[in-house]
């Protein structure tokens, strides 16, 4: 019985992995909220798979799949004009745990070693990059991971690598819904 579960879902993912292959939007901005929280996503047949990891706010994860309706606007993404899709609900939730943190990386170049740092884990991380060399200023980021440990374990390993990296403040992502009660 737990192989044949093992199959169907296997089954389910590599269906859903061909269904995401060719969408009919390859980059849109999806709106999240009245407050016009937004992440980049991927459209097709009126579903969003969203590409980055929202803010934990908005009640969204990363890879959830949302309905959305749109086109309902424009806006730029670098030198491109793209298009503005809103959420209407939740249609598929990922339930990959979002996590917040604090961190000063002060050379500009471990920035991208961060981001790969993350992907060694098989794992996302989003950080404000700084073009100002010697930057030691706390900056807020998100992250997934599996749980609240293997968020801290990834971060604090990332930071002891050097001196002048430093991580607080790792919450998961219910942290500031709790906050707004």
């Amino acid at each position: 019985m737990k192989l044949w579960k093992s199959i169907l879902t296997l089954t389910r993912n590599k269906k859903e992995d061909i269904f995401w292959r060719n969408p009919d939007v390859y980059l849109a901005a999806i709106i999240l909220n009245n407050e016009r929280e937004q992440v980049c996503g991927i459209i097709k047949n009126d579903l969003a798979l969203l590409e980055r990891i929202p803010k934990p706010e908005t009640g969204f994860f990363y890879k959830d799949v949302v309905r959305v309706n749109g086109p309902t606007g424009t806006q730029m993404f670098r030198d491109d004009e793209i298009d503005e899709y809103e959420v209407i609900e939740l249609h598929k939730a990922s339930n990959i745990p979002t996590f917040t943190f604090k961190a000063i990386i002060p050379d500009t170049r471990d920035y991208f070693k961060f981001l790969d740092w993350f992907k060694d884990y098989n794992q996302k991380v989003e950080f404000p990059w700084s073009s100002a060399d010697n930057n030691t200023e706390w900056r807020k980021g998100r992250c997934t991971a599996e749980n609240l440990e293997q968020a801290k374990k990834i971060l604090t390993k990332f930071a002891k690598q050097k001196k002048d990296r430093q991580v607080k403040d790792i919450n998961e992502w219910d942290y500031y819904l709790k906050l707004k009660k």
